[in-house]
């Protein structure tokens, strides 16, 4: 299945894409509800293309909250996360529920990777990235895409106004 880019910020390393089907899926993610949060010890599933075999899990466990780097947030999990995983997804093992996006290893020496310490985008962010993108009626069922998508479209001109 082929998709496009409908936004992306390489600062916060997230993208969301949307895919180009006709083709209802059944089986979508869902996500972590704002209120829960992730603790240590919390089973994960890293899902990925590994090196660039098909999406292949791995499962482990949460091992560290809000590892800060160049003042963002990540979360680290044991589930093995190499080249490839990136942008693939984490998932709490027990409900299936989205919790992250695997986007980082730890590499150490020469370049050696260490796999059992992935780091993955923590959901609170993605939360807050698709709100300040006008995206959140991906998750919030109270807005529409077109309300959603008028106001971005308007935050923009306005931007653009403004720089003017």
């Amino acid at each position: 299945v082929e998709a496009d880019i409908v936004l992306h910020n390489e600062t916060e390393d997230l993208a969301l894409v949307k895919l180009r089907s006709e083709e209802q899926y059944q089986h979508i993610a869902t996500l972590l509800p704002k209120d829960n949060g992730v603790q240590v010890m919390d089973e994960s599933v890293a899902v990925g293309c590994s090196l660039g075999f098909p999406p292949l899990p791995t499962v482990g466990h949460i091992t560290r909250l809000n590892i800060q780097i160049y003042s963002l947030p990540y979360h680290m999990s044991s589930a093995q996360i190499i080249y490839g995983n990136s942008g693939g997804a984490m998932f709490m093992a027990n409900t299936g529920e989205l919790i992250g996006i695997p986007s980082r290893g730890v590499v150490i020496g020469w370049g050696t990777p260490i796999t059992h310490m992935g780091l993955f985008v923590p959901i609170e962010r993605i939360y807050a990235w698709l709100e300040e993108e006008h995206y959140d009626f991906i998750y919030d069922e109270t807005k529409t895409e077109k309300e959603c998508l008028d106001l971005r479209r308007t935050e923009i001109e306005a931007k653009k106004k403004a720089q003017e």
